[in-house]
């Protein structure tokens, strides 16, 4: 079972952090879909074999039902919505990322020793790829597109800046991914290594490899995340502020803001594409989801992001915030699951261990980051997220249950 979950995960975040690589040899040779081998290997065999055993031991499997239930609602007011079934085939597939994540909670949240060997290992070829690109050449997929289907998707994302302020994301698609990718790698680094001078050397590394990509957010919510781990010898009431703080400013910014004029801003490390969304994507989204939503259920699975490129093509609108890309989905319905979010983990207890620390420390960094980006569309937030998710509901079941029968 170990070996079966493990060798998934292994292949899985190995065609992350290869993407753009993998997909550029895939296009050479005209198979662009075997991208989705990756998903095959992990959302088949893997969950629907963790699935079956669950159901042999008469366990109700609470993510799956969940799962299923937000599938059902949410997905049948998108039909309602757009009348388009694929819509909610790429929603499903989107989310169903963070199911696997919530399946194999434990191996992903407190895993084997020689796991962290593998994570090291994958932290490394990122930072290399991210060097590389910065200093050294230019790679040959960089601004090469594919097309999978009808839609164009990047091989390699070419910003168009050169010089020092060159984004750049290694081997992975974008300096997005790499933004994401590499500080979740690091939470399980720094917690996980032994020796102190490890830790620090992988946090300011990582510190550095974000600068690469210029993700300013990204670098904010890492920097925000360590502060609650480095300096204080029980972080876990520090990690819970800063996910409530992560989740308002979260919903703040969108709300409020775009009632105000910017000020102007030219430059990679301004404030320029701040405001870009503040005068143009928020203000857009909310138009979007006035226009479109059935009240108070929203705009449904896909109603913003991603899967607008197969219905809306001129109005595409990523939201670049994860409050807009839940209110947009699930309506009203969103504030639900936010306080839920948030009770799940203010209700651990301080005292809890290293698995509650990454899996508070993975949320917090993504709820702060998912004030700039709309980060469960990103495959390996969505992984870590259902499973960090899941962990704590789950520690808080059992407490729950001990509590009860004394």
């Amino acid at each position: 079972m170990k070996f079966l979950i493990y060798s998934s995960l292994f292949i899985y975040i190995s065609f992350y952090i290869f993407e753009a690589p993998l997909r550029y040899a895939f296009a050479l040779v005209g198979l662009d879909n075997l991208i989705f081998i990756r998903d095959i290997i992990l959302l088949f065999p893997l969950s629907f074999f963790i699935l079956f055993k669950q159901l042999l031991l008469h366990r109700q499997p609470t993510s799956f039902i969940i799962f299923s239930l937000i599938i059902l609602v949410h997905g049948l007011v998108s039909y309602l919505n757009f009348q388009n079934f694929f819509i909610l085939l790429y929603s499903t597939k989107v989310l169903s990322t963070a199911l696997v994540g919530a399946l194999i909670a434990p191996y992903v949240m407190k895993p084997h020793p020689k796991v962290i060997h593998f994570t090291l290992f994958f932290w490394l070829c990122t930072a290399v790829g991210l060097f590389l690109d910065k200093y050294i050449l230019t790679f040959p997929w960089i601004g090469m597109t594919a097309t999978i289907g009808d839609i164009v998707v990047d091989v390699g994302k070419d910003w168009m800046i050169a010089g020092e302020d060159k984004r750049v994301g290694g081997f992975m698609r974008s300096s997005i991914n790499a933004a994401i990718g590499t500080p979740i790698l690091s939470f399980l680094l720094i917690l996980h290594l032994q020796r102190v001078f490890l830790k620090i050397c992988v946090l300011l590394v990582t510190l550095v490899l974000l600068y690469w990509t210029t993700q300013k957010a990204s670098i904010l919510a890492f920097l925000f995340t360590c502060s609650c781990l480095v300096f204080y010898k029980r972080p876990i009431p520090l990690l819970k502020l800063a996910i409530t703080f992560a989740l308002l400013l979260m919903i703040a910014l969108p709300t409020v803001l775009p009632l105000y004029e910017m000020p102007t801003a030219r430059g990679v490390f301004t404030l320029g594409s701040f405001y870009m969304r503040v005068e143009d994507v928020w203000p857009r989204a909310w138009i979007w989801i006035e226009r479109n939503s059935l009240f108070p259920f929203g705009v449904g699975l896909g109603g913003i992001g991603g899967a607008m490129r197969f219905y809306a093509p001129d109005d595409v609108n990523y939201a670049d915030n994860m409050f807009l890309f839940f209110y947009a989905c699930f309506g009203l319905f969103a504030f639900v699951y936010m306080i839920w979010i948030w009770l799940t983990c203010i209700r651990v207890k301080n005292s809890d261990t290293t698995p509650t620390i990454l899996a508070l420390s993975v949320l917090s960094f993504l709820l702060f980051y998912g004030s700039a980006l709309t980060v469960l569309e990103d495959q390996m937030a969505s992984l870590f997220f259902g499973a960090a998710l899941s962990w704590l509901a789950t520690l808080n079941k059992k407490r729950a249950r001990i509590h009860a029968a004394q």
